[in-house]
């Protein structure tokens, strides 16, 4: 059987964490058990979490190609780790990555992907300490400052979600995900005009980063705000502006369909003002347009 890493090793490494249980003082009196420390509860979460991972029936064949800790350079645990990573494999990846990181690989990156597999498994604690640990390493990481963004996003911190993701623009302007995922912490903080104006200015970096996602890179992406119908409409406006028919008619027939008003919304929308009257546009209001638009 090919391996996906080049050649077949043998997965022959366990990490086996040390775990330092907190000392249990002794009265006369007392019936009180001892406390279990958060470290133990975390690890035995962990390793729940790593049997249920395990029951995939693609792990085995997975397992047999994983690269021998013991002998393998850092690039090879690393890529290894991406492939665990992409495969939902969590807990491994993370072994994996702490391996490359142990071998010699390049720390902050390493520690952007571990807190990201960390956010998959809504681990926001810990990724929040990877991404510090990230940012300590290289202050000018603009993607670990996104990642800080991210994951207070993700924890409802819409403040200091923008204040990470303003300080990792300012580091990195041209990068389309930053913008989206500033204008994504300004929808959600209500502040649409903000928010619209950081959604164009990602599509005209790249005008498909709505529709793609890296599962094994170093910056974390939040595709869409909690609002989804809301969403949809705002990215209608935004390419209508641009004379995006085709991406307006699209997202106007989500937002439709999602359940927005959105011949009242557009009504006094400038921007919709040359479509208003356009025969496709009626035809969604109407609902008669499916959701893969043609022109």
């Amino acid at each position: 059987m090919r391996s996906p890493f080049g050649k077949t090793s043998l997965f022959a490494a366990v990490i086996v964490a040390a775990v330092s249980l907190p000392s249990v003082h002794l009265h006369a009196a007392s019936t009180q058990q001892p406390q279990i420390s958060t470290t133990t509860k975390q690890n035995s979460a962990r390793d729940m979490l790593r049997q249920r991972e395990h029951l995939d029936p693609q792990w085995p064949e997975v397992q047999a190609h994983m690269p021998n800790p013991s002998t393998a350079s850092a690039d090879q645990m690393e890529t290894a780790a991406d492939v665990l990573r992409a495969r939902r494999f969590y807990e491994d990846a993370i072994d994996y990555y702490r391996y490359a990181i142990k071998a010699g690989g390049e720390a902050w990156a390493i520690y952007n992907k571990i807190g990201i597999t960390d956010i998959e498994v809504a681990r926001y604690g810990d990724a929040t300490l990877c991404f510090k640990r990230a940012t300590a390493l290289n202050k000018k990481s603009s993607e670990s400052w996104n990642n800080l963004g991210v994951v207070a996003y993700l924890q409802h911190h819409y403040s200091a979600a923008i204040m990470g993701y303003k300080r990792d623009i300012l580091l990195n302007p041209n990068v389309a995900t930053f913008h989206s995922n500033l204008g994504t912490a300004y929808f959600e903080d209500k502040q649409f005009a903000r928010a619209n104006k950081e959604y164009t200015a990602s599509l005209q970096i790249d005008p498909d980063i709505f529709e793609h996602h890296d599962v094994t890179g170093i910056t974390a992406h939040l595709m869409q705000p909690d609002d989804h119908a809301r969403f949809c409409f705002a990215m209608a406006r935004i390419y209508a502006l641009a004379h995006d028919e085709q991406n307006m008619l699209h997202y106007l027939a989500k937002a439709r369909e999602a359940g927005y008003s959105i011949k009242q919304e557009m009504a006094g929308d400038r921007a919709f003002a040359p479509y208003r009257s356009d025969p496709r546009v009626i035809a969604v209001i109407k609902n008669q347009m499916p959701l893969s638009v043609e022109n």
